[in-house]
């Protein structure tokens, strides 16, 4: 899903320059002549969610996301059990779901250049530190939009599904190469489906198909070339694995935690 990774990687060249001109701020307050205790005071004060998205440049990473759920939007064959309305409204969420992530992005980001004023530490080290850090890392933030935008698809696809036929098939879109999951492997190699043959062969997988950051949705279409094909490779790489005696079949993300509550119990 190029629009998905292209978002993500935009969200994280946005971060990556916001903090840079929020650390030039930084340093022209220490240039004025301010002490780490002011900085601080001024820090504190600030409105992060304004401040990172309308100064600091981050519009440019959450217009990026926007855009994408507009391209899955434009990519998606229309069903007539979606309205403008549910779609818009869908769209409207994920607006403000990443505004306020970015929020608390901005926050972290604050936090850890108040951890370096007072420390006296370098920029590049409050920027390493910052780097590090498990909310701004590269990873975390790649999945976290991934997966924000991948379940916005998947929202979209559920609407359009909404009081089909229950003989209605559903084909896995999406790519099967070296990075594509066990489950995800699994369940390219038998589609199409109905709804009832998804709850029933892989519990929980009509929400939550391969998990986090799945490249993965349903959809209602007819099948093509690729999708052929992508079953037919699916179907090439599970008999390999049974032949060397590798196969183990996938759980379901609900299938897991269920076996894990039964476990604990």
């Amino acid at each position: 899903m190029p629009g998905i990774d292209d978002a993500a990687a935009s969200y994280i060249d946005s971060l990556d320059n916001s903090t840079d001109e929020f650390l030039n701020d930084i340093e022209e307050m220490e240039n004025q002549g301010l002490s780490p205790l002011e900085i601080l005071a001024i820090l504190a004060a600030l409105d992060v969610t304004s401040y990172v998205i309308e100064d600091l440049g981050m519009s440019t990473g959450i217009n990026a996301y926007i855009a994408a759920t507009e391209d899955i939007l434009d990519n998606m064959p229309f069903s007539g059990a979606a309205t403008e309305a549910e779609l818009l409204a869908l769209q409207n969420v994920q607006r403000s779901t990443i505004v306020q992530y970015t929020g608390h992005v901005g926050s972290t980001v604050r936090n850890e250049i108040s951890k370096g004023v007072i420390a006296g530490s370098t920029r590049d080290e409050i920027k390493s530190a910052i780097q590090r850090h498990v909310v701004t890392s590269d990873n975390s933030i790649k999945l976290i939009t991934e997966t924000a935008l991948a379940d916005y698809q998947q929202s979209v696809s559920h609407v359009m599904s909404a009081n089909q036929p229950e003989s209605m098939k559903y084909f896995y879109i999406g790519p099967m190469d070296e990075r594509t999951r066990p489950l995800c492997r699994e369940i390219l190699a038998g589609m199409p489906y109905t709804k009832a043959q998804i709850d029933s062969r892989f519990p929980g997988a009509f929400v939550d198909r391969g998990g986090p950051r799945c490249r993965h949705h349903w959809q209602k279409m007819s099948p093509d070339k690729i999708l052929v094909d992508h079953r037919n490779e699916a179907k090439r790489r599970i008999k390999e694995l049974k032949k060397a005696k590798r196969y183990k079949r996938p759980q379901t993300i609900q299938q897991y935690y269920e076996k894990r509550k039964l476990s604990q119990s």
